[in-house]
């Protein structure tokens, strides 16, 4: 309850020009989670709103073009890719909603068929 009153009492403080959110489900029960994206979505209209999130549930909130894919290459360092510039997106967003793509390929082994638009082939579980 106070993470959710904390996100709708932002939207009247004074601005500021960047909102940063980690993981803004965290305490939340998962029916408030598309509140609070409202509210969120708002409060982005006045400032930059960036939030970092592992839940699949805040990502079907969300746009494609609001969501971007983190990866890190040993050679190019922080490679930020938006997840509606992904090889084949138009096609794979017919079949799956915007945070089943992302959970399917965004575990932090599995990215690459994603950004180079190669099949997924799941790895053997150990």
């Amino acid at each position: 309850m106070l993470f959710f009153l904390a996100y709708a009492a932002m939207q009247y403080l004074r601005p500021t020009p960047i909102l940063l959110i980690e993981e803004p489900e965290t305490g939340l029960h998962p029916s408030r989670i598309a509140d609070v994206m409202r509210v969120l979505r708002e409060i982005s209209t006045t400032r930059q709103v960036i939030l970092a999130t592992h839940s699949p549930l805040v990502i079907n909130e969300l746009q494609p073009h609001e969501v971007s894919v983190v990866t890190r290459d040993g050679d190019r360092g922080t490679i930020v890719t938006p997840i509606a510039s992904t090889p084949k997106f138009a096609e794979r967003s017919k079949v799956y909603q915007l945070g089943e793509l992302w959970l399917a390929y965004c575990n932090g082994d599995d990215e690459a068929p994603l950004l180079n638009g190669t099949p997924y082939e799941p790895r053997d579980s150990p």
